[in-house]
């Protein structure tokens, strides 16, 4: 079984960028019991916890003790299709991989801090590989898993105004990370495709305002760019979540969107394990985890789930 991973990992970040906080309960994206499921997941950063409710074990409540203070990169870095719960402290540079093949001994190594991280498979070979995104130079640094993890770089255009959010992704539906950006300010998206030789691809697909939340909502291959607006932008209300689909050629005809409530922290994941990317909203206030199932207008399901609280 190939694993189908989520580049959902950056979002609670990237909702932290646009907030000016750091959340105090964040989502987490991953299928931890190899169900094809992805698991409702969220991480304290202030004691290190991270719950998690098993779809294989009918979403009973696990429990797990981390590092506080760090951003949860779940992946599978030692390619045995298995989830490895690893961690980011963007303060130290430190990325604490617990690898299931070696028993979950935890693996540290560093890199330059106060990056973003932006872990994915970027040489094709089932491996998740550790990346970074730097905002101020605008440099998306790989260390390649089959190539002994030495740093590669790739430069996005310098000046560029006003926030860049890293959003990584499958765009060309190749199996290799693509590195991508998404400019606020312009509503600008911008995609070094790897089928393409890495070349600078811009494109507006919804317009400006939000934050990016890619997934795969066609099951095509292809992450479909997507924004969420955490607060009104213009005639764009808060909560409002807008996905523009690959397979209907990123047209008029392929724009869907769904309201939230506003104020929550927005992950994506395979939640039914059909193929095809969930939007998904968890509320920091009362700990409940909304999924929002299938694109189609007309077959939309909704499931809440209700994580304990910590005291």
């Amino acid at each position: 079984m190939k694993l189908k991973l989520s580049f959902a990992f950056a979002t609670s970040v990237i909702v932290a960028l646009a907030v000016n906080a750091m959340a105090t309960v964040m989502p987490v994206s991953a299928d931890f019991d190899g169900d094809s499921k992805t698991d409702p997941a969220v991480y304290v950063p202030e004691n290190g916890l991270l719950q998690v409710m098993l779809s294989n074990y009918g979403y009973a409540v696990g429990s797990v003790n981390m590092l506080p203070g760090c951003i949860m990169i779940p992946g599978d870095y030692d390619g045995d299709n298995k989830i490895d719960p690893a961690q980011y402290n963007s303060e130290s540079g430190m990325w604490n991989i617990p690898m299931s093949k070696n028993g979950y001994v935890p693996i540290c190594g560093y890199v330059p801090q106060g990056a973003i991280p932006v872990p994915g498979n970027y040489d094709g070979d089932g491996k998740t590989d550790p990346a970074t995104f730097e905002v101020n130079s605008r440099t998306w640094t790989v260390y390649l898993s089959g190539g002994e993890y030495e740093a590669i770089p790739f430069q996005f255009p310098q000046g560029v105004s006003g926030d860049v959010l890293p959003c990584p992704g499958d765009y060309d539906g190749d199996g290799v990370t693509d590195p991508a950006v998404y400019i606020p300010d312009t509503g600008n998206w911008m995609i070094m495709m790897s089928g393409n030789g890495y070349a600078v691809h811009t494109e507006s697909y919804i317009g400006p305002g939000g934050i990016p939340v890619v997934g795969d909502y066609d099951g095509d291959g292809k992450v479909d760019p997507s924004q969420y607006y955490p607060k009104q932008w213009g005639k764009k209300v808060a909560g409002k979540w807008n996905m523009v689909f690959s397979s209907f050629g990123y047209g008029e005809d392929g724009v869907y969107y769904d309201i939230f409530s506003p104020g929550g922290v927005p992950i994506v994941g395979d939640y039914d394990g059909n193929g095809m990317d969930d939007r998904t909203y968890v509320n920091q206030s009362s700990w409940e985890v909304t999924l929002t199932y299938a694109y189609n207008p007309t077959m939309v399901q909704y499931h809440v789930f209700k994580f304990p609280t910590i005291p």
